[in-house]
């Protein structure tokens, strides 16, 4: 089918040719007839999904067919400077030029003037070896030799690494001993963009990946540890020789739990607590704690507008958020001369009616997708330290990459910051300027609040005190060491507790016991054989009623996700301590 169109556009394109040539005879009009069709050629080729293909093909037709007639002498015909040159080439829309074979320019269209200036370059450069660093020389040699029809390469700008433009050349005509060239170029940056975007994603996903399957084996590690450390201090009260070693344990073991949600946070399958939050009052709330972060020889400038808008978030992970670009200006500001170093939280209420009204001066931390048009509430967080090098500012959010010396960083903390921020629904950008300072701007959108955001609010209550109870649990987990903790742990508290250390063993003891004596199953997710929701689906076939509370390594939206949301099941996120496991069976059975 496509081969079929291109058939019938090429059909097309020479009707026109031969329409065009018959009415305008004369050697002039042949230019007009030519830029005529280079028109309709333009438009009908920017269509097609080989476009720089056909454009090669075509300037080669053009440069055979018409160039021959009207510039084999190009001064004499006045193609230079007159009015043909007007007519055809200012007035095109490719940006084109017209150069020698010393690289000097003789002539250039509006639309390459304004591709100069688009890009910072001087509009009024008289060579190429101004603008381009590439070497177009050895490109006009292959021409000069005979070696091409015409010519195609991509071309490297002066003050970029990349080449965002391919140029079309060959040969016109010679002036004064000079051999005439015509180039033409497409700007291919947005393609290039796009392809490392992609590259960019990929990337990450995989590392997400990754991050996320060690950081679900660790919580299971970590469930263990806190949970034996909680049932070891309800026999070793403070005043115990042996109660500070173990809370040094439990602590640890909370500092490990808190590294691997940063893992979490950066594969974005982290648990989080959305509440409607006031920005004003996280601020106030967090204010201090980042002072003391950054040292009194920092000041700490935030500010807010009075009447904010309500975003939903994790308020835990939106202060993890601001705390890691706090320290992350913190460092880099440690050159700045006692008393001039700065720091500028800003909030404000904000409409974006375009992406191109924050892409232009910022970088997206994201790589992927520009924000949306909507009302948003933006976060400004500004310091006047050393700034990111144009080299670095798109890596800066990969996952371990840092210019801190080995030892004082672990690359995980702006990755850290680009999940948590995209899990909320948000948008990160970034600018930044050498010696002049760093801006990070995250975007939150504005939350509108429903009748179930005041229930919630209102209806939130005191956990229970008196967390014993009565009934019978099934606890299926392959994992012995949490699974024998949480038996313990419930045992404790005054349940029957039954065990099954796999899928298909849980079918087994829910058909030997009676699953309408069965008053909660508490099941992991990810285990050989039958996974945790599969089993469930199997038992809730015959015991529609029975209550279930998922476990898992991994986050509730990453459960959800995965599995749906037919059912509404309770989730608990590993690792859990004791009391947070005995309030979930609490608030479910009473």
């Amino acid at each position: 089918m496509a081969d079929l169109i291109k058939i019938s556009i090429f059909i097309l394109l020479v009707s026109l040719s031969a329409i065009m040539m018959m009415l305008f005879q004369e050697q002039h009009s042949m230019v007009f007839a030519a830029a005529g069709l280079a028109c309709v050629a333009a438009f009908v080729i920017t269509a097609t999904s080989h476009f720089a293909e056909d454009i090669f093909n075509f300037l080669a037709i053009f440069k055979r067919k018409f160039y021959k007639h009207t510039i084999s002498n190009p001064m004499q015909n006045n193609f230079v400077s007159g009015d043909i040159w007007t007519k055809f080439i200012d007035d095109n829309i490719i940006p084109g030029i017209i150069f020698n074979n010393n690289l000097d320019i003789k002539a250039k269209n509006k639309t390459f003037a304004e591709l100069l200036l688009k890009y910072g370059l001087d509009e009024h450069a008289e060579k190429l070896s101004d603008i381009f660093s590439c070497d177009l020389k050895n490109f006009i040699g292959t021409v000069d030799k005979g070696g091409a029809d015409h010519l195609t390469g991509d071309a490297t700008l002066k003050n970029s690494n990349n080449s965002p433009f391919v140029f079309f050349s060959f040969q016109i005509g010679e002036n004064n001993g000079s051999k005439l060239y015509l180039a033409q170029f497409v700007d291919n940056s947005e393609k290039t963009e796009l392809k490392e975007k992609f590259i960019q994603a990929q990337k990450m996903q995989a590392i997400g990946q990754l991050a996320g399957g060690v950081a679900h084996d660790f919580n299971n590690l970590l469930t263990a540890i806190i949970g034996f450390c909680d049932l070891l201090l309800t026999k070793h009260l403070p005043g115990d020789p042996s109660f500070l070693d173990i809370m040094q344990i439990k602590q640890n073991a909370n500092r490990a739990a808190n590294l691997v949600r940063q893992l979490l946070a950066f594969s974005r399958k982290q648990t989080m607590q959305m509440d409607v939050l006031q920005l004003n009052e996280v601020l106030a709330e967090i204010a201090n704690l980042i002072r003391r972060l950054i040292g009194e020889n920092i000041k700490l400038n935030i500010n807010f507008d009075r009447d904010l808008w309500d975003v939903k978030a994790d308020k835990s992970q939106l202060d993890q958020v601001l705390i890691n670009l706090a320290v992350n200006a913190r460092d880099a500001m440690e050159n700045v001369r006692s008393g001039g170093a700065e720091l500028n939280i800003n909030c404000e209420n904000i409409e974006i009616v375009s992406p191109r009204d924050v892409k232009f001066k910022y970088t997206n931390g994201s790589g992927t997708d520009d924000i949306t048009p909507g009302k948003y509430l933006k976060i400004s967080v500004s310091d006047n330290g050393s700034g990111i090098s144009p080299q670095n500012i798109k890596k800066i959010f990969e996952p371990f990459f840092t210019t801190k010396e080995i030892g004082h960083g672990t690359g995980l903390g702006l990755a850290t910051v680009t999940g948590i921020v995209q899990q909320t629904g948000g948008f990160i950008y970034v600018s930044s300027q050498q010696g002049e300072g760093t801006e990070f701007l995250i975007f939150i959108k504005k939350h509108e609040k429903s009748a179930s955001d005041v229930k919630q609010i209102e209806e939130k209550k005191e956990k229970a005190k008196d967390l014993t109870g009565t009934g019978n649990i099934l606890i299926v987990e392959d994992e012995d060491a949490v699974r024998m903790f949480s038996a313990r742990a419930l045992k404790n508290k005054g349940y029957n507790i039954l065990e099954a250390f796999n899928g298909e063993n849980g079918l087994e003891v829910v058909e030997k016991f009676g699953g309408d004596k069965i008053d909660l199953i508490i099941s992991d997710v990810v285990m050989p054989g039958i996974s945790g929701p599969e089993f469930v689906e199997e038992v809730i076939k015959k015991h529609p009623t029975i209550k279930v509370v998922f476990v898992s390594g991994y986050g509730e939206d990453a459960f959800y996700q995965k599995y749906g949301l037919e059912r509404k099941f309770n989730f608990l996120a590993k690792p859990y301590s004791l009391n947070q496991l005995a309030e979930k069976v609490k608030e479910i059975l009473g």
